[in-house]
């Protein structure tokens, strides 16, 4: 609900499908016949003396296949009082990221897991800088109404 909050405080449609094989939400740009495939991933956040830290998982088969519409996944942390900032990373971009860096590790039952931690201005998985796609709302700028 809270990333579907963003998105419509941003002027953009969200639907929930009915069916579920992967998406969580689709964001509809009205005007348009645009739309974006998301796939939210919340975790409570462990304050630690640095920051926070947090763990995600997702499927590796979903991560490695790609989608007519491409799908973007928003990671977001709570803490006991709040939302922290949201992390929005296309799957292609983040597919690239655990394939040629080694971001994340795989787990028996097919699930990649990532342990991300943030400091400051700086959000890192497995020495990946993931800083630059920290409330980077940039594919859905505001829409005016």
């Amino acid at each position: 609900m809270a990333v579907m909050s963003e998105f419509l405080d941003r002027g953009y449609n969200v639907a929930v499908p009915e069916v579920d094989i992967g998406d969580d939400i689709f964001v509809v740009r009205d005007s348009s016949v645009e739309y974006s495939r998301i796939q939210i991933k919340a975790s409570n956040a462990t304050c630690r003396r640095y920051g926070t830290s947090a763990q995600f998982s997702l499927r590796l088969s979903q991560l490695q296949r790609p989608t007519p519409q491409e799908t973007w996944y928003v990671f977001v942390r709570r803490s006991a009082d709040r939302w922290h900032d949201y992390m929005l990373v296309r799957r292609a971009e983040l597919y690239a990221y655990h394939d040629e860096l080694g971001m994340g590790t795989v787990n028996n039952k097919g699930y990649v897991n990532l342990y991300v931690k943030s400091e400051g201005h700086h959000t890192i998985c497995s020495g990946v800088d993931l800083s630059c796609h920290v409330n980077d709302w940039s594919a859905w700028p505001p829409v005016p109404h």
